[in-house]
């Protein structure tokens, strides 16, 4: 997170706890020397937690928690604003941006009482529907991982540390790597197509997110490499991007009928790439 700067010219106020196309929309917008002022809730999920933001964005963040703020009164807001960044020029922010104590001014009142441009972005649709955060989350705990990478703009992904746990997997199933993560909202639980990154090397994968009902009956995101170049090892750190949604995560009744739906799963998988 950057300090509060005078070289920022404009600014890009939201929560922007999803960075998708809707705030892409918003920073589109900026000046030459625009950052993001992402006014921050402290919450256990996120589509894209606080720690990760500038891998996506290539932009100044500056951050405001919402309950350092919330009391203030919209004069107050902006006067703080003004007072952070003396040198704005512009200030974007959605249809539905609201400021001030109890939420009470609207994007239109910044409009009016700002000494500086104002610009409010309208409502951003794909495919009929309102590209916005609660919508994703929505999508993507209801397996429809396509549409939610749609409006996300890129295809969502969880990034965590790479742990060791049964072992079963490659023992008598398939060869599998287990990630450890917080702070992301986990999709629907089940089997994706989907992309592995394993400190920076990028493999085709199927993934199952949710709990082990054959076997310990523990939560795991678990992926298995598809290419036939990997080798396995050590890796820092573990990204899965989920891309399709192959099927629901069900109970077996041995571990060979287990075995037999992950070699299907990955048919699938291989049928899509």
């Amino acid at each position: 997170m950057e300090l509060f700067s005078r070289d920022i010219d404009s600014i890009a106020i939201g929560r922007f706890d999803g960075f998708h196309l809707g705030h892409q929309q918003l920073f589109s917008s900026l000046l030459d020397s625009g950052g993001i002022l992402v006014i921050h809730r402290d919450s256990d999920k996120y589509i894209l937690p606080p720690q990760f933001t500038d891998r996506l964005i290539n932009l100044p963040i500056f951050r405001y928690n919402l309950s350092d703020i919330k009391e203030l009164q919209g004069k107050e807001f902006i006067s703080k604003l003004f007072s952070d960044f003396p040198n704005l020029k512009k200030i974007v922010v959605g249809y539905d941006f609201f400021f001030g104590n109890g939420r009470d001014c609207s994007a239109k009142d910044l409009q009016k009482s700002s000494n500086c441009e104002v610009e409010i972005i309208d409502e951003v649709m794909i495919e009929g529907i309102s590209v916005h955060s609660g919508k994703i989350i929505e999508l993507l705990q209801t397996g429809n991982i396509e549409i939610a990478n749609r409006l996300l703009g890129r295809e969502y992904q969880i990034i965590g540390t790479h742990i060791h746990e049964q072992r079963i997997g490659g023992e008598k199933l398939v060869p599998t790597i287990n990630l450890q993560y917080r702070n992301f909202i986990s999709p629907k639980e089940g089997i994706y197509l989907s992309t592995t990154i394993l400190d920076s090397r990028e493999f085709n994968s199927v993934s199952f997110i949710g709990d082990r009902k054959t076997t310990d009956d523990k939560f795991a995101l678990e992926t298995h490499i598809l290419d036939s170049e990997f080798r396995g090892g050590e890796f820092n750190e573990v990204t899965v991007k989920f891309k399709k949604f192959i099927r629901a995560n069900i109970k077996f009744d041995t571990l060979a009928d287990l075995k037999v739906a992950i070699e299907k799963d990955i048919e699938v998988a291989k049928s899509y790439i």
